[in-house]
């Protein structure tokens, strides 16, 4: 599909810059299949947070076509509630979360949450602890089913912290 969506012109990026952000996004991948057997801590400091979303806002626009570079395609972060994570977090046999880049129909990106397992491996059908299903999108249900996926963050911009922030441009 992303071959046919290139080919096609579909693709908000650059056909030069693919091959680069594809050998970035399969590092980040293999590194997740390694992720359950290091123990990572993810802890860094605010500068090195700094370094990184400053170098990710002053390079998003060279990475999309001139023609896309104004539709605001990239966040520069997106939040989520506490209610929310903790939900997805307390999925029966949730040992930690995994973060996919997704694209809704108007072209902007999103990020897409969900559980993971021991093992590394996703969580998309899960009981709740407690026997009874909940679901993001309707809070109900019962038994086995989809799994809490969160999706919907507030996109900064336009929501993004108040006041001087050093994450930020």
């Amino acid at each position: 599909t992303i071959i046919y969506s290139l080919s096609q012109n579909h693709f908000p990026m650059r056909k030069a810059n693919f091959v680069p952000l594809l050998v970035v996004v399969l590092a980040l991948c293999a590194g997740c299949l390694h992720e359950a057997k290091v123990n990572k801590k993810h802890l860094i400091t605010v500068q090195q947070a700094a370094d990184l979303t400053h170098h990710f806002q002053d390079s998003m626009r060279a990475i999309l076509r001139s023609d896309l570079q104004q539709k605001n395609i990239f966040p520069i972060a997106e939040g989520f509630d506490k209610e929310s994570l903790l939900a997805l977090l307390e999925q029966k046999g949730c040992e930690g979360m995994r973060i996919y880049l997704g694209m809704g129909k108007d072209g902007q990106v999103r990020l897409v949450l969900v559980g993971t397992r021991k093992d590394s491996s996703d969580i998309l059908y899960t009981d709740m602890p407690n026997g009874s299903m909940r679901t993001a999108a309707t809070g109900t249900g019962t038994g086995s089913g989809p799994a809490i996926i969160l999706e919907d963050g507030q996109r900064c911009p336009p929501y993004c912290s108040p006041g001087r922030n050093p994450l930020t441009r």
